[in-house]
C-alpha cells in the first residue's frame, strides 16, 4: 500500500526529474516500499539533537589566514562551490542547486574565508527552504578544513544562534532543541557535536529517485548516415586509378 501511495505521489508531478526522501534506518517497511518504487540509498546520516547553551560573545579563534564574516549575497557563487565540495558526488549531481536556490533559502549566515586561497572554508546558515518548512541550522565545512571543528566553529555557532530570525509564515515555532546531521564516517564532525553536548537521536538514510527521459535518437542517426555518405562520396576517386599491385592489395584488405 505504501509503495502504491509513493508512486501515486510521483505521478502527480510528472515534470519533476528527481525525488528525495529521508527514512529511519530501522524502518524496514518504509525502506522496502521506497526501494520498490525505484528509490536508491545515497548516504547514511546520524541525527543529533542539541539544546543550545546561552550564546556567549566570544571572538572565534580561527587558523592562520582564516577570517569570518556575515554571509553576503555576493558570496552566493562561493557558497555554491563550498556546498558542492562538501556533498557526495551522487547527491551533487542530482540536486544541482543554483546560487539563487541557496540564497533564497538562507535567512542569515556566517562564513569562514580562506584569504590565501580565496575560497570559503565553512558556512553556518539559518535555512528555511519554504514558507511552511521549519527553520533550521545548516553547518557546512569544506573537506580540507576539518581543523575548524576544533578551532572556532563552536563560537561561530553561538554567534549564529544570537541571530535567530523570525520564521516565515506557516512554519510554526522554532524547536527548543536543534537537529544537526552527521554523515557516516565523518568522525571530526561527530566528535564536535558530542563536545557541544549533542545527543544522537537516530540514524537515517537519504534516498533518491531520478527520472531520466529517453531522447529520440532517430534524427541524429539519420544525420549520421547522411554525413557518412558525404564522406564516402568525397573519398571516391575522381578518375580511374592505375591498376597496379599496391592498389589491388588495398582493395583486398577491404
Amino acid at each position: 500500500m505504501l509503495e502504491v501511495l509513493v508512486r501515486g505521489a510521483i505521478g502527480q508531478a510528472p515534470q519533476a526529474r528527481s525525488w528525495f526522501v529521508r527514512a529511519s534506518l530501522d524502518d524496514n517497511v518504509t525502506l522496502s516500499a521506497l526501494r520498490g518504487a525505484g528509490f536508491q540509498a545515497l548516504l547514511g546520516q546520524r541525527i543529533y539533537r542539541l539544546a543550545p547553551a546561552e550564546p556567549v560573545d566570544v571572538m572565534p579563534q580561527l587558523g592562520s589566514g582564516l577570517t569570518w564574516s556575515q554571509l553576503k549575497p555576493r558570496e552566493g557563487a562561493a557558497l555554491r562551490v563550498l556546498e558542492n565540495a562538501a556533498s557526495p558526488i551522487q547527491l551533487r549531481q542530482l540536486l544541482d542547486r543554483s546560487v539563487d536556490d541557496l540564497l533564497e533559502e538562507t535567512r542569515s549566515g556566517l562564513v569562514v574565508l580562506d584569504e590565501v586561497r580565496g575560497q570559503l572554508a565553512a558556512a553556518l546558515r539559518w535555512v528555511q527552504p519554504g514558507a511552511g518548512a521549519p527553520l533550521r541550522i545548516d553547518v557546512t565545512v569544506h573537506p580540507g578544513y576539518h581543523v575548524l571543528y576544533s578551532q572556532g566553529l563552536s563560537q561561530l555557532l553561538h554567534r549564529l544562534l544570537r541571530q535567530r530570525p523570525l520564521p516565515l509564515p506557516g512554519a510554526g515555532p522554532i524547536p527548543e532543541r536543534l537537529q544537526l546531521r552527521c554523515c557516516d564516517g565523518n568522525k571530526d564532525r561527530e566528535q564536535w557535536l558530542l563536545s557541544l553536548g549533542a545527543s544522537a537521536v537516530h540514524d537515517e538514510l537519504l534516498l533518491a529517485r531520478s527520472i531520466w527521459r529517453r531522447q529520440d535518437r532517430r534524427p541524429a542517426s539519420r544525420l549520421g548516415a547522411e554525413g557518412l555518405a558525404r564522406v564516402l562520396e568525397q573519398l571516391a576517386p575522381r578518375r580511374t586509378p592505375i591498376p597496379d599491385g599496391a592498389w589491388r592489395c588495398r582493395r583486398q584488405d577491404h
